[in-house]
């Protein structure tokens, strides 16, 4: 949660939360409410359509540790605030095809601050989703013997 000496957000800022095993990323539209993309329910749901969400900052961080985190901002110049939020807006409760690699909450951030996806996902995700590809051959050579 959020610490005393942490910097209350501005709008348009991204904000990167610490949930165990990866980070989530929410985009900041002001009065304490947030827009994310919402996670599959399971981790073996690929290409699931799912729904951006509007939910207050306190909701989507839980009991998580979390941080402004505007990652991109020395590469990239950043969206006018109110345009970040307008268009965070504009996706709540619209369905989008989430990919581990392509389309995950991080693009989906990085996208309204900056109008371009992050390059690269971060480590995490990478090693996260060769996990889960893990799994599923294992379970399926499981299911077949």
């Amino acid at each position: 949660n959020m610490a005393p000496a942490q910097l209350e957000p501005e709008p348009g800022d991204l904000i990167e939360i610490f949930c165990v095993g990866y980070q989530h990323w929410a985009v900041y539209v002001g009065d304490r409410d947030t827009v994310h993309l919402v996670n599959p329910p399971e981790p073996f749901f690929y290409n699931a359509a799912l729904g951006q969400k509007k939910e207050k900052l306190i909701d989507v961080v839980g009991n998580n540790k979390w941080q402004i985190n505007n990652i991109l901002d020395t590469e990239y110049k950043s969206r006018p605030a109110q345009r970040i939020v307008k268009n965070a807006l504009l996706f709540v409760a619209k369905d989008v095809n989430y990919t581990m690699s392509s389309w995950n909450c991080e693009h989906f951030a990085s996208e309204q601050r900056y109008g371009k996806v992050r390059g690269a996902p971060s480590t995490i995700h990478w090693i996260y989703e060769s996990a889960l590809f893990l799994v599923i051959i294992v379970l399926s050579e499981i299911t077949f013997l």
